[in-house]
Parts: structure tokens; C-alpha cells; sequence
């Protein structure tokens, strides 16, 4: 006997395939971010919507600041200069330098070329100093003290600069900063070899990421516990992945390569380049070597050189700045964009399936009753038939309906694929997101009632104990700070006031940093910092802000009516049969 597959289970794995090869293999977008006029330009940083670098014109090279295509370009360049480049971008401010000789000055800007700060720290002795990394409130590059360069560390200000340089160093850098951390390198004294660094604030927390066998190394990116680089490994320098340790080094090197190099991380995809006798072409991980993807094969190629310098990933796509040369042109900033399908694209998809597959059996039926219609049978073979037929019905409805669960919990795993970074805290069965959108605490809040996951209903986070407080630091890179669900509802600022949780929970545990609450500046809302320690807030100020799924209560999301709609619609075949 021939085995019969199930159309509904037939159909659900081909719709599975389907929308699986659509997630993987999504549609990207290049924009040319080349200003008109401009005979160069190059972008070297991303976040959010907004995208900086430089543009050469005449014999001035001018920082730039980009919002998603070449019309958008802004110069930042202020007066008084030669030159200016902007290396990075973080929330609505822009850091590099700005030149004329015989200095080079650490620049903070705000959107416009009237808003350039210098941030040249008091303690450098020479007149260089660049900015090459920004986080939350926070900057990072170099000065120079005498003629060595020593990485610094920015909060904002020129005179809130730290010195990173190690005490075993000729000269240092930070390229990158995130969540209280910097990463960089320093060359040292005794042989002159590179060691990738990773920092905590301060010189002496100082942490070398050489794996072992690598002699040379350098940091250039940070987020989300990742940082990337390069190693040199057997002559040859190897685009490397780290998280907090030499031991941890993942080798993204491509076989067939000469050297590769990772310079940008953010939620867990990676940006760099490869190269070959060729010249450079801008590269694309996932966390590993086999997941390399090739961004200087898309259109407009062929490039004749491309690098991606930084990347920028939410719940809506990924965004990955960089420059490419097209044939024996100059360079020319670009912006790749990885869109992420929206969840209604799979529902479509499944909807259309079900469509197919209802019409499909009706013509069948149709056709069963026309060209192969016969004598009726006897009653007794009718009988006989009936008890086969309950049996067999019975095994049909059930491998259908196994088939419509298929189908339907496959939906709601390829929706899930689309949302953003949700983490599992299995101890108190939560959920929780970072929303990487500053607000003021009341618009957080409200923000988060409005969310939902998986029937939950979302909150500011709750944390109620010292377990989960450190289950959420180490599952997040948490910004300077980040608004959570602690308030003083009648809005006094008296230290002595209770605190209350927006959820009703009790408000016992507590996790306040060195001098905490202070009740300053109607300071009554509750924050949680880099380093896991809690501060006393006004509400007024734009933050990040964490939200906790907690509570199960039923959520008409698209995935679940479409699930309901598959199994109503099993039951009615089973009751017509």
C-alpha cells in the first residue's frame, strides 16, 4: 500500500520552507550616500537613522552627518577649520575632530556645525586629541600626553576626561564604548606588540584580549557583550569576536582570504571587511566564519573596494555604514540596509496557504462527484463502510489538525523571529526588553503598558530581588541609565518617602548606588545604572527603558487569531465528516 502524506502537513512544511527562506534570505537596500558636489566621501558610523563621516570638497575635508540618503547630508564643519571628519554617532550627537594646523581637536557635536564643543582634555600636553567612539553619555578616542597617544574616556565634557593609558604602555587608543566598557589597544613598551584592550573606566581595570598564539591585536567595536577586532594568527591578521575574555575569541576569518578585519558589533551581527589581491570587500557575521555574508557582491557593484565601518540593528532591520570604490572612482560613503519582514507578511502567507489548500479539495470533491460517480452500494456494504470510514476519519481529523499545528506554531516561531531582543528569566518566568528609545519616565511607562508578548502584558521592569537585578545586567548591555518601574507616586522627592513598583509589588529589595536616593531635583522616579546599582531620577529626562512581560492575559496578536481560525476551522471538517 501506498503511504498517503497529508495535504494540510504537505502544505505546512512547503509554507514552512517558504517563509523560512524568505526570513533568511531578505531583500537588502544600498543607498549612495554621496553628496552632490562632493569629489569623495566616507561614512564611518551608524545609529538609529543617522549616519556620519566625511566628504571632501575642493581641498577641505568636512564631517558629515547623513539621515539615510545623499540629500539628507548635513556639514557639520565649523568655521576656523581645515579639516573635520565625524568617526561617531550616538542619540542625536556626533564626536570626531576638527583640524588646522598645527592641532587636532577632540569634537563633540549636536546635529549642526554651530554646536561643535572641543573636548581636548586639560591633562594633554600636546594640541591632538580625537574622538573615534561614542556610547550612552559617553565618548572615546585619544590625546596625546607629550607625543604618546593615550586612550581617553569622555562623559560629556572636557573636563570629565579619564586617562586609560596602561602603565606597560608606549601609546594607546579606545575605538569603542558601551554599557560602563571601552575597548581599544595599546602598544607595549617592551616589544612594541599590539594587545586589544578592554576597559571598565579606568586604567588599571584594563583586560588584554589576545588569544593565545597572537601576539598582535587590536579592539575597534563594543555591544551587547561582544567586542571585535582583529588578531594576527599565523602571519596573517583574522577578523576575531570576543565577549569579555582572551579565552572566548571566535576566528571570523574567511578561508581563501589574505586577512580580515571586524570593526563594528551590534546585536550579535558583525561588520568588517575581508581582502584579497583584489583589494577590500565589506563583510557581514552572524557569530561565526561560516556565517559570513559578502555585501560587496550587491548592487551597484562591482565595487572595486568596499569596507563596512559600523552597524546599527533594532526590531525593524539592520543598518551597516561604510564606503565603497565604484571602477577607478574615489571612495563614496554607502548605507546597507537589511529590512526585517513584518510579522504580517508570514500571516499573509499562511492565509493565502489555507486559501489554496480549501479550494484545492473542493475541486476534488467536485470532481469525485461528476467523473467517477457509480452505482450506490448495498446497505450492508454501507454498513460495513461506515465503521471504516469513523475509523479512518478519526485518523484524519487528527493528522489535519496535526498538520494546522504545524503550520500554525510555525507562524507563531517565524513572527517571533522578527521581534526584538526578548530574553527568558526562567527563575520568575519573565520576559524582558530593552527599548533603545529615550524617553521620559511617564512616556516609558506608558510605553510599555502598551506592549505585549506572547499574551503578556508588558511593564517597566520590576526587580524585586537581588537574583533578577543581576539577570538582567548580564543579559543586557545597559546604557548609562535606564528607566525601570520604581516611582514615589505622590511625587515627593524626600529621601525618606516610600518607594513604590508600578506593578504593586512589594518595594523591599533595593539595589542603590553609593549615596542613593538623594532626592535631588524632584528626583523621584527610579533608574537603573551601567553598573546594576539604582539612582533617584527626574522623570523628566529622556532615558532608555526596560520592559518586564510578567503577567499572562489574552492578546488578539495576528498569529493567534490565524491559529484559532486553523483549528475552527479543523473542527468544522471533522463535523462534516
Amino acid at each position: 500500500m501506498n503511504a498517503q502524506t497529508n495535504p494540510i502537513l504537505r502544505v505546512s512544511c512547503l509554507w514552512v520552507a517558504a517563509a523560512a527562506c524568505s526570513a533568511t534570505q531578505a531583500t537588502w537596500i544600498v543607498t549612495n550616500l554621496h553628496p552632490a558636489g562632493a569629489t569623495s566621501s566616507r561614512a564611518f558610523a551608524v545609529d538609529g537613522t543617522h549616519q556620519v563621516g566625511d566628504a571632501q570638497f575642493g581641498s577641505s575635508r568636512r564631517a558629515t552627518l547623513w539621515a539615510g540618503s545623499a540629500a539628507s547630508f548635513v556639514d557639520l564643519h565649523p568655521g576656523g577649520f581645515t579639516h573635520s571628519t565625524a568617526f561617531a554617532v550616538y542619540g542625536g550627537q556626533q564626536g570626531g575632530s576638527t583640524y588646522s594646523w598645527p592641532s587636532e581637536r577632540a569634537t563633540l557635536w549636536s546635529s549642526t556645525a554651530a554646536s561643535a564643543v572641543d573636548m581636548h582634555p586639560a591633562y594633554a600636553s600636546s594640541n591632538n586629541s580625537v574622538i573615534l567612539g561614542m556610547g550612552a553619555g559617553e565618548q572615546v578616542g585619544f590625546a596625546d600626553v607629550g607625543i604618546r597617544s593615550h586612550a581617553t574616556l569622555w562623559a560629556g565634557t572636557t573636563a570629565s576626561a579619564v586617562d586609560l593609558h596602561p602603565s606597560d604602555g608606549v601609546w594607546s587608543a579606545a575605538y569603542g564604548v558601551w554599557g560602563g566598557q571601552q575597548v581599544g589597544h595599546y602598544a607595549r613598551i617592551s616589544d612594541g606588540l599590539h594587545q586589544a584592550s578592554l576597559w571598565s573606566g579606568t586604567a588599571a581595570s584594563i583586560v588584554v584580549l589576545n588569544p593565545a598564539g597572537s601576539q598582535n591585536a587590536r579592539a575597534f567595536g563594543i555591544q551587547g557583550g561582544e567586542q571585535v577586532g582583529f588578531a594576527q594568527l599565523g602571519g596573517n591578521e583574522h577578523a576575531a569576536l570576543w565577549r569579555g575574555s582572551a579565552s572566548s575569541f571566535v576566528d571570523l576569518h574567511i578561508a581563501g582570504k589574505s586577512y580580515s578585519h571586524a570593526t563594528g558589533v551590534y546585536g550579535g551581527r558583525q561588520v568588517g571587511f575581508t581582502a584579497d589581491h583584489t583589494g577590500r570587500q565589506a563583510a557581514l557575521w552572524d557569530g561565526t566564519a561560516a556565517s559570513y555574508f559578502d555585501l560587496h557582491s550587491l548592487p551597484p557593484s562591482p565595487y572595486t573596494w568596499s569596507e563596512a565601518t559600523g552597524i546599527y540593528k533594532d526590531s525593524t532591520g539592520t543598518w551597516i555604514s561604510g564606503w565603497a570604490r565604484i571602477g577607478s572612482g574615489n571612495e563614496e560613503a554607502f548605507l546597507w540596509h537589511e529590512p526585517v519582514p513584518e510579522p504580517a507578511t508570514f500571516a499573509g502567507l499562511g492565509l493565502g496557504v489555507l486559501t489554496v489548500l480549501r479550494r484545492r479539495r473542493a475541486k476534488t470533491r467536485r470532481a469525485s462527484g461528476s467523473a467517477h460517480a457509480r452505482p450506490g452500494p448495498s446497505r450492508r456494504t454501507r454498513q460495513a463502510g461506515l465503521a471504516r470510514n469513523s475509523r479512518r476519519g478519526m485518523s484524519r481529523a487528527a493528522t489535519s489538525t496535526r498538520g494546522l499545528g504545524v503550520l500554525y506554531l510555525s507562524l507563531l516561531a517565524l513572527s517571533g523571529a522578527v521581534q526584538a531582543q526578548i530574553i527568558y528569566n526562567p527563575s520568575n518566568d519573565s520576559y524582558y526588553e530593552l527599548v533603545e528609545t529615550a524617553k521620559s519616565w511617564n512616556d516609558s511607562r506608558a510605553d510599555a503598558d502598551a506592549r505585549s508578548y506572547l499574551g503578556r502584558a508588558g511593564h517597566l521592569a520590576t526587580l524585586t530581588s537581588a537574583d533578577e537585578n543581576a539577570f538582567v545586567m548580564a543579559n543586557f548591555s545597559m546604557p548609562f541609565r535606564t528607566w525601570i518601574g520604581g516611582w514615589q507616586p505622590e511625587g515627593d522627592s524626600d529621601v525618606n518617602a516610600p518607594w513604590e513598583w508600578v506593578t504593586g509589588e512589594s518595594f523591599t529589595f533595593t539595589n542603590w548606588g553609593p549615596g542613593e536616593p538623594n532626592g535631588g531635583l524632584s528626583e523621584n522616579h527610579l533608574d537603573i545604572l551601567f553598573n546594576g546599582n539604582w539612582n533617584d531620577e527626574a522623570g523628566w529626562i529622556d532615558n532608555y527603558f526596560l520592559v518586564e512581560y510578567s503577567s499572562a492575559v489574552p492578546e488578539p496578536a495576528t498569529a493567534g487569531i490565524l491559529g484559532a481560525g486553523f483549528f475552527l476551522a479543523a473542527a468544522r471538517r471533522r463535523k462534516r465528516g
